[in-house]
C-alpha cells in the first residue's frame, strides 16, 4: 500500500533545506508518510530564523497543518505547500 510506512522525522532533517526537500518529494510520492511533533516544527523554524533572520516567520509556520495523531502527539503532516526558502 503506498505510503504505509510513516517515518518521524526530526529537526536536523528538516533543515538543511536540501535534505527536507528531498524528503517532502519522497513523501509527496507516496513512498512514506513523514510526521514531526509541534516542537520538532517550532525547533527547525528556530534554526532557519537563527541563519536566515530575514525570513519572515509566517512563510515558515505555514509549512504543515497541525494533526491530531490520537496519541496525545500533535503531528504535521506534509502539504503541498512547501516552498524554497
Amino acid at each position: 500500500m503506498p505510503g504505509s510506512l510513516r517515518a518521524f522525522l526530526d529537526a536536523s532533517v528538516l533543515y538543511p533545506v536540501s535534505l527536507r526537500h528531498l524528503l517532502m518529494r519522497l513523501t509527496l510520492a507516496q513512498l512514506f508518510q513523514a510526521r514531526w511533533s509541534a516542537t520538532v516544527h517550532e525547533e527547525w523554524i528556530r534554526a532557519v530564523l537563527r541563519d536566515n533572520p530575514g525570513v519572515p516567520i509566517t512563510r515558515l509556520q505555514t509549512c504543515g497543518t497541525p494533526w491530531m495523531s490520537g496519541r496525545r502527539t500533535r503531528l504535521l503532516p506534509v502539504t503541498r505547500t512547501w516552498s524554497t526558502l
